[in-house]
């Protein structure tokens, strides 16, 4: 115990002297690091904030490119729309201006009408509707923004399609802006509009307009516009209006009780700003950043380069710290305010518990390095003892992991014994870890072949398609989601026309091309949600959960421009096509089958290349 003791008490000398030398040090270190970890706290969630908004005006993007594409296919197709068809949701109002029929907005009917509620339009009184074409594309964005529009509702934001001809449809849940807008409004007079027009934006690039105020509603807005021209004509704007004040309200928020965050335009017209009560409209034309901040915070954000992620401005002697993030989409700014004596009281506090963590640490290892000086004499043979107890039962790994321990540090006959016994330990284990691993290698190699056995067993070897397994599959589920009112789909069932003479006249190899060449044409027509199997033979299937006007015809014509490009021996494709409905999962799937059959039928005996529909 005397030699133990004299050990114990030179370690601790020691470790005294170490430890004021190292909390010294450490306490400035500490201090640094704490204020930093909260500098990148505040960063990291700007950045997710942005981040997030910048997900969101991709979104956007994507919609409004897919409007856009729609749009130009339903532009250029046969689709046609009699003037009574247009008056049928147009009047025109005693002030001069043609509007939708207010029943547009209350009335709701099932998606694919054409009649979905909260739909206005609006067209001003300079603009006559003489024009065929007009009142067509007219009635082609009304389609597609009542199709479109409540994908971004949840977003906040409100999808419409505008003319350059002054004249707008648009979707909104709460208010009916073509019925309330005056019938001499000029919109492609303004700005917003005005940047989309081929004089104006000659490279034909979407554009944001600035902040400003919708007047109908008296609601202060943003708007993203994707113009598009078809043979060098000014068709449609896709366009999509954000309301900064739902915008702005998320983002006020924030987890820092120590900051303050507000939001300003390119121009530094303030947005959003907690010293404001409300957001009036007629204030945002006046209010100003520096009307709320001082000069040196509206130079820190007029000068910050937040470009490429959050800019921090830490200027000695100012009584906050700047963060200042740029969104991509819209010409705004975020900024986040904190307070810089707030920020080092919290540093100090982090440090300090750094600096009690540490001495709790050292007077841990004092206490360890007691015990151990104080067992240095019995403690290595009885863990041998131990050890050698536990290798006769066969618990190899306990001793080769060291949770049986051994006193392999000792420099002395003990330690080498403890150390060959390990050794020992470790070369048995480490065989029968091998073995294992082995065999775990060997069950995961057919769990995989296993799995890809599965995948390929539901496609069809020629065309890569799905094949009548999965067919059978996916029809039954969709019968089961129908009848508890998921929603309605439709069956379309194709044959190629003439396939027997084409293996008869060319060859089964010019017959498999052929039918590779109707594959790729139902894929390359189909839309994201449809599903299309080889149903056998040369007859092929089309599941389509997305019901809409005419959606088989046009999915249809999809398809015979594919085919008659297609050259296959020398010639081209047709296809024949019957298409059957299950509304409410009636009927089930074997009668649905029959009726998409009995309708192909039709389309073989009527001529070919065509399609029928169940009556």
């Amino acid at each position: 115990m005397r030699l133990s003791r004299q050990i114990f008490l030179r370690v601790l000398a020691l470790g005294g002297v170490v430890l004021v030398l190292l909390l010294a040090g450490s306490y400035v270190v500490a201090l640094d690091r704490a204020r930093e970890a909260r500098v990148q706290d505040i960063t990291r969630y700007m950045n997710a904030i942005v981040a997030e908004r910048d997900r969101q005006f991709a979104r956007v993007t994507a919609v409004m490119r897919r409007f856009n594409e729609e749009f130009l296919a339903d532009h250029t197709s046969d689709v046609a729309f009699s003037e009574a068809d247009f008056w049928e949701r147009f009047q025109r109002t005693s002030d001069g201006a043609v509007r939708s029929r207010p029943d547009r907005y209350a009335t709701r009917v099932e998606v694919g009408s054409g009649r979905l509620g909260r739909m206005t339009a609006f067209v001003g009184d300079n603009q006559p509707v003489t024009d065929p074409d007009l009142r067509r594309r007219l009635l082609i964005a009304w389609d597609l923004v009542a199709r479109f529009a409540p994908l971004l509702v949840p977003e906040g934001l409100y999808l419409h399609a505008t003319f350059p001809e002054n004249a707008l449809v648009i979707w909104h849940p709460t208010f009916p802006w073509g019925l309330e807008a005056r019938a001499d409004l000029r919109m492609n007079e303004l700005s917003t509009i005005g940047r989309t027009l081929q004089s104006q934006n000659p490279d034909r690039k979407p554009v944001w307009s600035g902040v400003y105020i919708d007047r109908t509603q008296d609601a202060w807005v943003l708007s993203h516009l994707a113009p598009l021209d078809h043979e060098g004509r000014h068709l449609v704007n896709a366009s999509v209006d954000i309301n900064l004040e739902t915008m702005s309200s998320e983002l006020l928020e924030q987890p820092f009780r120590e900051a303050y965050t507000f939001l300003v335009a390119d121009d530094h017209r303030v947005i959003a700003h907690p010293a404001v009560e409300s957001q009036d409209p007629e204030r945002i034309d006046v209010l100003r950043l520096d009307d709320v901040e001082p000069a040196w915070i509206v130079e820190a954000v007029r000068d910050a380069d937040a470009d490429n992620g959050v800019a921090v401005i830490d200027q000695e002697g100012t009584e906050r710290i700047v963060f200042v993030a740029a969104l991509q989409g819209p010409p705004l700014r975020y900024v986040l305010l904190y307070d810089r004596s707030r920020l080092a009281a919290l540093a100090r506090r982090d440090a300090s518990m750094v600096l009690i963590a540490m001495l709790l640490l050292f007077a841990a290892l004092i206490g360890v390095i007691y015990v151990i000086v104080r067992e240095q004499a019995s403690v290595p043979l009885r863990n041998i003892r131990h050890v050698v107890r536990a290798i006769g039962a066969g618990d190899y790994a306990a001793v080769a992991s060291g949770e049986r321990p051994l006193p392999t540090h000792l420099k002395n006959e003990i330690g080498e014994l403890a150390t060959v016994t390990r050794q020992m330990a470790a070369e048995v284990e480490r065989t029968r870890a091998d073995l294992e691993s082995l065999v775990a290698e060997r069950t995961v190699a057919l769990e995989v072949a296993n799995a890809k056995l599965s995948r390929l067993s539901l496609l069809d070897g020629l065309t890569g398609l799905h094949n009548r397994r999965s067919f059978d599959a996916d029809l039954a589920n969709l019968v089961t989601e129908a009848r508890r009112g998921d929603g309605d789909f439709a069956l379309i069932m194709l044959d190629v026309d003439h396939f027997k003479q084409v293996n008869d006249r060319l060859g089964h190899a010019v017959g498999d091309q052929a039918l590779r060449a109707v594959a790729d044409a139902l894929r390359a027509s189909s839309r994201k949600n449809d599903r299309v199997y080889r149903y056998g033979g040369e007859e092929f299937a089309v599941l389509v959960t997305r019901l809409g006007d005419h959606f088989a015809e046009r999915f249809f014509e999809r398809v015979q421009r594919v085919l008659a490009s297609a050259e296959v021996g020398g010639r081209g494709l047709t296809v024949s096509a019957g298409v059957a409905i299950c509304a409410n999962g009636e009927p089930d799937a074997s009668v649905l089958i029959e009726r998409a059959d009995a309708a192909l039928y039709r389309a073989k005996v009527g001529g070919r290349d065509r399609l029928e529909r169940f009556d």
